[in-house]
Parts: structure tokens; C-alpha cells; sequence
């Protein structure tokens, strides 16, 4: 709440009106500048207003990549499942008919705890991916209304 009504009490003529309507906003950007530190410039990001939109396209863009990111991971985890089901169809088909049962089902159940290992370290990875995404999601609408407050009160 103070957050919202802070930019109210501001005067527009105040010499340190930037850094006190904008210091909510520079305690979320380093959340953010720690994450991407490397990609978004430190200087221009937290005191000059007019670069506010550089970083806004910033925060779209990495939005996408972690989108891209999560969809490839999907993808990957839907492949698994796909891999899952072929070995079942494996084990009832080759090793039920064909080989030795107790042999065929050592043989079945290391692949199986192999496989549920990488399945393990792929849901690991997609929940990283789901927890920058909406880190970034929330780090983009603080910009967003950042910028609209900003643009309203002055």
C-alpha cells in the first residue's frame, strides 16, 4: 500500500524525487541485475528513467527465452513419457516372448531406473524454468507499472 500511494506524496520539483519514487523499483531490479547481471546494465537500469524501456525490452526478451526454454523442456519431458511407454511395449513384447524372464527384466528395470533419473533431472530442470519464468514475469509487470506511474505523476 505504501508502495501505491508513495508516488502521490511526491513533489515533481523535489531533487531527490527519482530516488525515492524509484527505490522500490531498484530493490526489485537487483533481484533481477543479480540473475541477469551480465545483460542488464547496472548504471542505466536503476537512476536514468529514459533507459527504463531498454531494460522493459530486456525483461521481454529473456521472458521468451525462458518461454522457449519451457517449451523445449515439455517437449522433452513428453518424449521421456513417449520412452516410458516404449519400454513397457519392450518388456511385454521381446522379453515375455523371447528371452529369459528373470534375465530380461534385470536388463528392463536398470534401463527403467536409468531412465526415471534422467526423467527426475528433467523435472528438476523444468521446475527451475517454471520458477525464473515467473520471477521474470513478476520483474516484468513491476516495470510495467513502474513505467505507467512514472509517465502518469510527472
Amino acid at each position: 500500500m505504501s508502495f501505491t500511494f508513495s508516488f502521490i506524496s511526491i513533489s515533481k520539483h523535489a531533487p531527490d524525487a527519482l530516488k525515492t519514487q524509484f527505490a522500490y523499483f531498484r530493490m526489485v531490479m537487483s533481484i533481477g541485475c543479480k540473475i541477469y547481471n551480465k545483460l542488464i546494465y547496472y548504471y542505466s537500469c536503476y537512476y536514468y528513467y529514459y533507459y527504463y524501456y531498454y531494460c522493459l525490452f530486456i525483461y521481454c526478451y529473456y521472458l521468451f527465452i525462458h518461454l522457449l526454454f519451457l517449451l523445449l523442456l515439455l517437449l522433452l519431458l513428453l518424449l521421456f513419457i513417449y520412452l516410458l511407454l516404449l519400454f513397457i511395449y519392450l518388456f511385454i513384447y521381446y522379453c515375455y516372448y523371447y528371452c529369459y524372464y528373470y534375465y530380461c527384466l534385470f536388463i528392463y528395470l536398470s534401463l527403467l531406473f536409468i531412465y526415471l533419473l534422467f526423467l527426475l533431472l528433467l523435472l528438476l530442470l523444468l521446475s527451475l524454468f517454471v520458477y525464473l519464468s515467473v520471477l521474470t514475469i513478476y520483474l516484468f509487470i513491476i516495470v510495467i507499472i513502474i513505467i505507467i506511474k512514472h509517465h502518469y505523476y510527472y
